[in-house]
């Protein structure tokens, strides 16, 4: 069960980049950086490089914003989200 029904991200997959990085200064001058950091959701589900999927797809060019209002606007009983959402279960 979604543990956040009424909670939808609307728009395009995220870049990717969910991870932070760690620059360790060398003696000899070089520099050596580390992936230091993933990035949690509410969940404690942790993310990496991979692109995250929005829970309502919506194509580049098109209106998320406009898609989300009308998710809002809809009844109650809003829809599941699209096949590719994130999963919120751990």
């Amino acid at each position: 069960m979604d543990p956040a029904p009424n909670l939808r991200t609307f728009g395009v997959p995220t870049a990717g980049l969910a991870t932070g990085n760690e620059a360790i200064y060398l003696s000899d001058g070089a520099v050596l950086v580390r992936t230091a950091v993933r990035e949690a959701d509410r969940t404690g589900r942790l993310y990496g490089n991979e692109p995250i999927p929005p829970h309502q797809p919506v194509p580049p060019g098109e209106d998320a914003l406009a898609a989300a209002t009308n998710w809002l606007a809809a009844p109650a009983e809003h829809p599941p989200p699209a096949s590719g959402a994130p999963e919120t279960e751990l």
